[in-house]
C-alpha cells in the first residue's frame, strides 16, 4: 500500500469527526486511497474531499 504524506495522513484522519475511525483498518484504507488519489495529480484538498463524501455515503449506508 502506498503510504500518504505526514499532513495528507492527518487531513485524512480528520475525516471521521471527533469520535474517530470505528477500526484502525479503515483509517490505514483511507489513507492509502489518499495517498493513491495524490499520487495521480488530485490536490490534497480534493482528495480528502472526495474521501469524506464517500466516508459520508458508507455512514448513511450503515444508518450512523
Amino acid at each position: 500500500m502506498t503510504t500518504p504524506e505526514p499532513d495528507l495522513a492527518a487531513l485524512v484522519d480528520t475525516i471521521p469527526g471527533p469520535e474517530g475511525w470505528w477500526h484502525e483498518s479503515n483509517a490505514e484504507t483511507y489513507r492509502a486511497l489518499a495517498a493513491r488519489l495524490s499520487g495521480l495529480g488530485v490536490p490534497d484538498d480534493a482528495a480528502v474531499s472526495i474521501l469524506a463524501s464517500a466516508y459520508g455515503a458508507a455512514v448513511d449506508e450503515c444508518g450512523g
